[in-house]
């Protein structure tokens, strides 16, 4: 009974490491396993990345905690079951999406892009007014792991530059 114990405090201990303590999500060590996976089997996948901002005014730490705790619940009751939501850092999120071939990302991608908007629609005013930017990268075989993870990074910074830039313009 002893051993049973141990084994099941150090199962805990190792999931609790691969929790993010705020949302409940699973952490970057998680997202780093499931595309090594994907490697491993060879299957088609899309990687997005999702980040919220807010400026000029930087959030409070208990509203950061809400949105934060918003969009994942969002995520989690928008995405298929085979998906792997992650929390990277802040109010970024990644979400690994296997089976979705290039060409086919539009419907999953605006579903979700939804569900975050309607998630922050429905909080105080203060956290509406966060601005949302989303990438995505493709996985195809013969790829490192980290290659669809740095192509969605790159391009959710694309967009958010550009919304920065509007804003900047007062578009």
């Amino acid at each position: 009974l002893d051993r049973l114990h141990a084994r099941l405090a150090a199962m805990h201990a190792e999931q609790l490491g691969q929790r993010d303590s705020v949302t409940g999500l699973p952490n970057l060590k998680v997202l780093g396993q499931a595309l090594q996976a994907l490697t491993a089997v060879g299957c088609p996948a899309a990687v997005m990345v999702v980040h919220l901002w807010r400026a000029p005014v930087p959030a409070s730490d208990a509203d950061l905690a809400a949105l934060m705790r918003s969009v994942g619940a969002a995520l989690l009751s928008n995405v298929r079951l085979d998906d792997v939501i992650c929390r990277l850092d802040g109010p970024i999120f990644a979400i690994v999406l296997p089976g979705l071939e290039q060409g086919a990302e539009q419907k999953p991608m605006n579903r979700i892009v939804a569900a975050i908007d309607r998630s922050r629609q429905l909080q105080s005013s203060d956290l509406a007014r966060w601005q949302l930017a989303a990438g995505l990268g493709f996985w195809q075989p013969l790829m490192q792991p980290e290659e669809p993870l740095a192509a969605a990074w790159a391009a959710m910074l694309s967009q958010r530059q550009g919304r920065q830039n509007e804003q900047e313009a007062g578009v």
